[in-house]
């Protein structure tokens, strides 16, 4: 189908109710932007996706029915948008894949699930803009594996989300999942640990804190002292009894 076209360098497939892509878009390598938006019957992509090495936009609004992306996926160094924001469960993007995308830059959010020690396939994604939220599915978090994804590295986040699901996690485990220091929004979810990581003490754009689900958590010091912070979220510290 696509054959005769290689020269493209934006193609628009709007509601075409397709299953699959056809294997031969890998041949269009000189495409830019690709937009399959509301295509709500799509369900995978061919691995020739990985050959459209000049790909930057990716847009896949309405795509419900998409179960899969492919490995190849982590070929294409020289995207940056994926639109609109992307839930990468178990199973649907592989880790690998996932940080080789090193120029990776704006969508409106990037949720990644993580079971077992994988995190460290997010250290390279520095470029990433907007919205970072990291799920915790099982297994155990390795302290020397949450420093190896290098969070505090990602300087253009402006929300970042650490949803732990009440897997159980050390004080010294959170303490390696620093922050990058000018993100505006964070949000610590199902967090078992006894005391809040001493580095959300120097957030100083912080201007809104969540924390829900810490049943260890009996206080939140110094937080006061965030120049920034104009709302604090708290939603079930059954033993919070100190706030300063």
């Amino acid at each position: 189908m696509f054959g005769q076209l290689k020269l493209l360098r934006t193609l628009i497939l709007r509601g075409c109710d397709w299953d699959q892509i056809p294997e031969d878009i890998g041949k269009l390598i000189h495409l830019s932007t690709l937009d399959l938006s509301h295509n709500s019957t799509l369900k995978s992509f061919p691995e020739t996706l990985g050959d459209l090495y000049n790909l930057r936009y990716l847009i896949l609004e309405k795509v419900e029915g998409l179960s899969k992306l492919p490995k190849s996926i982590g070929k294409l160094v020289n995207l940056r948008y994926v639109i609109p924001e992307i839930w990468l469960r178990p199973n649907y993007l592989e880790p690998e894949s996932l940080g080789k995308l090193i120029n990776i830059r704006s969508m409106k959010a990037l949720h990644v699930y993580f079971q077992f020690n994988n995190l460290g396939y997010l250290m390279n994604l520095n470029q990433f803009r907007g919205e970072l939220s990291v799920h915790f599915e099982s297994g155990y978090i390795d302290v020397a594996d949450a420093k190896q994804a290098q969070l505090r590295s990602k300087k253009h986040l402006k929300k970042l989300v650490l949803q732990f699901n009440e897997v159980q996690v050390t004080d010294s485990v959170v303490e390696a999942l620093q922050s990058p220091p000018n993100i505006e929004e964070l949000e610590m979810l199902g967090c078992r640990t006894t005391r809040i990581p001493s580095w959300i003490t120097i957030l100083n754009n912080l201007t809104t804190l969540t924390i829900s689900q810490a049943p260890n958590l009996w206080s939140l010091p110094h937080v006061g002292k965030l120049p920034s912070l104009k709302k604090i979220q708290i939603c079930r510290l059954s033993i919070l009894k100190f706030i300063s």
